[in-house]
């Protein structure tokens, strides 16, 4: 009697599936069927409700070619309807891997926007952000919508950087995580628009979730140096100094005194690229004032980067988390950690080794003298 009902609910089951199509009975978990055409959407300020929303999906046909859709409205939800109503395939959150915010949007302030999909249940834990820098207009829609498969390729170049380092790859559980944590303040990359295509220009630095300040060119780089204990970065173009400088790792160590000083010391390897300066570097004495001007420079640059992100009451190197340890409280209240950093006096000292000096050195004659190290 027990196999009868064992193979009667089997029966049951397998009718269920010849009908629904393998389909879940239950619409709230149906994953596979349901699913978001789309791995990228973009939130801009409205121009007659608060917020945007824009997706870009397939059209319906053999070839899919793909077609933006915009809504607007002042909620997360009531927009994502809104997209549901003028599309034949549900939006689904678990789908997409890339948030991308108008700059004007992010200095207004993010948290609404973010609260709303932390409390997603199905948002993926590699939400990656991102800031983008311009207007998107109806013209450079259709144009972004023309590359094939763009979003894709967008995101293995997120996971490859996450990876790799070289750019300030920011998901939404780190964003938030420092938006709460109070000495410390969240970054995330900025793009612009260059004849439709998403080009990298820097990091932008967050003061709790407003975004304060860009840093490209160099100072992108060498930020990266000093964002962790732990750094690394693939090359560090010098332009006014005429060197590259690539393979370089950092190791930070910062020394916060209660009387509100902060001593910043980089002990750092890397090897020369390039050089395209007047000192001959097959001379230890030329390759050794090198070495000195180089992290001169590095001090002098870095110091500026710091000035700036004081000015801008942005914290986004953590140092307020190295004020406080297992055993003792910081001496300065969270809420008042920014202004605090603003007024700190810095100093910065860099150590720099050349593991490759990237010249060909010629033959010295046999029996000449090598040169005495300098001193």
């Amino acid at each position: 009697m027990k196999r009868f009902w064992i193979a009667a609910a089997a029966a049951l089951v397998a009718s269920a599936c010849a009908t629904t199509g393998c389909s879940s009975m239950f619409p709230h978990t149906n994953k596979i069927e349901e699913i978001s055409p789309s791995l990228f959407v973009y939130f801009d300020v409205g121009q007659r409700e608060p917020l945007s929303s824009t997706i870009f999906v397939p059209t319906a046909g053999l070839r899919e070619k793909r077609h933006s859709l915009t809504v607007e409205g002042s909620m997360m939800k009531q927009m994502r309807e809104r997209l549901n109503n003028r599309h034949t395939r549900e939006i689904r959150s678990g789908k997409i891997k890339m948030v991308f915010v108008s700059e004007r949007l992010a200095r207004r302030g993010l948290f609404p926007v973010l609260n709303a999909l932390m409390t997603d249940e199905d948002v993926s834990d590699r939400l990656y952000l991102a800031v983008l820098r311009g207007e998107m207009d109806e013209k450079t829609k259709r144009g972004i919508a023309e590359q094939e498969a763009f979003d894709f390729y967008l995101y293995r170049m997120f996971r490859h950087y996450d990876r790799r380092g070289g750019i300030a790859v920011t998901d939404l559980h780190a964003f938030m995580s420092r938006y709460f944590n109070g000495y410390g303040d969240p970054t995330a990359p900025v793009f612009h628009l260059e004849q439709n295509r998403f080009v990298y220009e820097g990091i932008g630095a967050f003061r709790r979730d407003r975004l304060v300040l860009v840093l490209n060119g160099e100072q992108n780089g060498l930020f990266e140096l000093i964002r962790r204990n732990r750094n690394f970065q693939a090359t560090l173009p010098l332009a006014d100094m005429r060197v590259v400088l690539s393979s370089v790792r950092s190791n930070r160590n910062v020394q916060i005194s209660e009387k509100g000083g902060l001593e910043l010391s980089l002990r750092m390897t890397a090897r020369i690229e390039e050089y395209q300066g007047t000192l001959d570097l097959g001379n230890r004495r030329d390759a050794f004032r090198l070495r000195e001007a180089i992290a001169r420079r590095l001090e002098q640059q870095i110091q500026g980067v710091l000035e700036r992100l004081q000015a801008a009451e942005s914290d986004p190197a953590a140092f307020g988390m190295l004020t406080f340890g297992p055993m003792h409280p910081s001496p300065w209240p969270r809420d008042r950690w920014q202004q605090i950093w603003s007024k700190m006096p810095v100093s910065v000292r860099c150590v720099i080794q050349l593991t490759n000096l990237g010249t060909v050195f010629p033959r010295r004659p046999e029996g000449s003298a090598s040169e005495s190290p300098p001193p």
